[in-house]
């Protein structure tokens, strides 16, 4: 979460008009065609808002890349964060709650909602940091249905263990994931979305 906020966000399902989310048992649901939101039609017809790689992601202002090296492409866990010199904690940055929305995605988690289309987000961060992410998620402008957090006192080998189960849960709720998006692989992989946009990340690699 460098250079705006990250996590794997889900769009999902179709709300009612007053914004709560409709329950339908799954036996009762339509078929996958005929089900299809109206986002779905966006992005086949190539009119999805755009999300172009340069702006994506870009390294914070006077952070040490060589210390990501240093570290084989892992994200530091340890210490503080130097926003000067570097390097920085990812904890730590992310506990201050001032990451910057990626314009164009914040773009388009707007667009989706004004389609009546859920949205969730799916985060490798602990439980201690709900308060932090919530705060810096509502004041970059973003609003949701669901924030899913590594359970308490839980680790997992690859964030595939996680966050996989996590969109299982979102569509046992009767949701459909039309669209599923993050910056590593293990955001997207394990299957319960029907498309999947990988966004780049050139800070560090996560299995």
């Amino acid at each position: 979460m460098t250079a705006g906020l990250r996590a794997g966000i889900m769009f999902a399902g179709i709300l009612p008009a007053k914004g709560r989310r409709t329950l339908m048992p799954l036996k009762e649901r339509r078929s996958l065609k005929d089900r299809r939101s109206p986002m779905t039609a966006e992005i086949n017809a190539g009119r999805m808002p755009a999300l172009p790689a340069h702006g994506i992601v870009k390294m914070m202002k006077h952070m040490s890349r060589p210390a990501y090296k240093a570290n084989g492409w892992a994200r530091i866990t340890n210490g503080e964060c130097d926003l000067q010199t570097g390097p920085c904690n990812i904890r730590a940055w992310q506990a201050m709650g001032r990451s910057k929305a990626i314009p164009s995605t914040l773009a388009l988690a707007n667009f989706a909602r004004e389609n009546h289309v859920a949205i969730f987000f799916i985060s490798g961060r602990a439980p201690e940091l709900r308060e932090a992410t919530e705060r810096n998620l509502r004041e970059a402008g973003y609003q949701w249905n669901g924030l899913y957090l590594i359970p308490a006192g839980k680790k997992f080998a690859s964030a595939i263990d996680f966050k996989a189960p996590a969109r299982k849960a979102i569509t046992e709720k009767g949701y459909t994931i039309v669209l599923s998006m993050g910056d590593q692989w293990s955001d997207l992989n394990g299957g319960y979305a029907e498309r999947l946009f990988k966004l780049p990340n050139p800070v560090y690699y996560l299995p």
